[in-house]
């Protein structure tokens, strides 16, 4: 598969991240085509494509942790993950990334007299 060997991940890792990014494309395509206001559009979709597609990496993210501190050992013990791999931070990731992009549309339209 072509886009396992592009983003160097295993075969199983890497259908998933696929699979992930036709059904986010495919959602992403039915949402536009059904809100028909511009703006609604734009300021309820921005944020939340960004965490969505955010999520459609999330696996490769954990096997490139596991592949990148696989050696790493601290008092016997195998690190195979890193910070960014872990469920509470890529949770908090999420949360701010919805919550910034948010509150910057809010403070355009405040701005802009909308």
């Amino acid at each position: 598969m072509q886009f396992a060997k592009y983003f160097n991940l295993d075969v199983a890792t890497g259908a998933l991240v696929f699979t992930r990014h036709v059904i986010f494309f495919v959602f992403l395509a039915g949402v536009i085509y059904f809100i028909k206001d511009t703006d609604i559009r734009f300021v309820s979709i921005l944020p939340i494509s960004i965490v969505g597609y955010l999520g459609c990496w999330l696996p490769a993210f954990d096997y490139w942790a596991q592949e990148d501190f696989k050696s790493i050992s601290f008092d016997s013990q195998v690190v195979t993950y890193a910070w960014y791999a872990t469920g509470w931070i890529q949770v908090l990731i999420a949360i701010a990334i919805i919550s910034i992009g948010h509150l910057t549309l809010y403070y355009f339209n405040t701005r802009n007299g909308y």
